[in-house]
């Protein structure tokens, strides 16, 4: 059954990628700089926070800056993916009524060009490290195509679960909001792992059994230290993948079929 079903999406595939291309385009229509701001915004946000950040933990702002900027190149793309999703068949509604597509189709689709604006902000985030410690650059580098496909593995369902659960519940989009505003927050996005783990409240839970964290050294270990990723932050980021599957398959096979009635 599912083998039939993604074997729709993938007769999609030009579909698909045409579309997504087209939704960044609509993204930056009208916009001077276009898509640069992909790297304009994060790099700018990651800045001033290090300003901030780097006198109190007394490091000088170029040292602190490529952690930041990687946090929040990876946490804009999981972000706007887990808010942004909650929308994808709302604004998809007439898609759905007209034509039987499956509806991973769509949320497809907006993974993709999330995706797409993630890899922008990548590159500037390459360039920057091969600048300025270019001593980092090593084998541990091949890492970074499998991470950057776990990485959308993760968002794809993550933004089906998320498309249908806003769907039956409408108030779930501002609660989802809400939930990203208090993640960036407690996570090691911005702030060093070592302020949880040195915290006299046992916040250790916050680094070793947080999926995000475990997703960002799968790109901070070898840009930022030039060291492979843990087998723990492989293992970790694999089982959140299988978990997000698992709830979008679930969903999928027991309320596509409903999908429709909700409009």
């Amino acid at each position: 059954m599912m083998t039939g079903y993604f074997s729709k999406i993938i007769a999609l595939r030009h579909f698909l990628t045409h579309m997504a291309v087209y939704d960044l385009r609509q993204k930056y229509r009208n916009s001077i700089l276009g898509v640069v701001w992909a790297l304009l915004l994060p790099l700018g946000m990651a800045f001033l926070l290090s300003l901030v950040l780097s006198s109190v933990f007394d490091m000088e702002v170029t040292d602190y800056l490529p952690y930041v900027f990687s946090g929040l190149v990876v946490w804009e793309y999981v972000s706007s993916t887990a808010t942004g999703g909650c929308h994808v068949f709302r604004f998809s509604q007439y898609y759905i009524r007209q034509n039987n597509l499956p509806s991973m189709v769509y949320t497809l689709r907006y993974s993709l060009a999330g995706l797409i604006n993630f890899c922008f902000g990548l590159i500037a985030l390459i360039g920057w490290v091969v600048l300025t410690e270019p001593e980092n650059f090593g084998l541990a580098w091949l890492t970074l195509p499998f991470s950057i496909a776990l990485l959308f593995l993760a968002m794809w369902p993550l933004a089906t679960v998320n498309a249908y659960i806003s769907t039956w519940l409408s108030d779930f989009s501002q609660l989802m909001t809400l939930v990203m505003q208090a993640l960036f927050f407690v996570s090691p996005i911005f702030l060093r792992p070592e302020v949880f783990l040195q915290s006299k409240y046992n916040l250790d839970f916050l680094v070793h059994s947080n999926p995000l964290y475990h997703g960002l050294e799968l790109f901070r270990a070898p840009l930022l230290e030039g060291q492979f990723p843990t087998l723990e932050n492989w293992l970790f980021t694999i089982i959140t993948i299988g978990f997000l599957w698992l709830l979008a398959m679930l969903f999928v096979s027991r309320s596509e079929k409903n999908l429709i009635f909700h409009f």
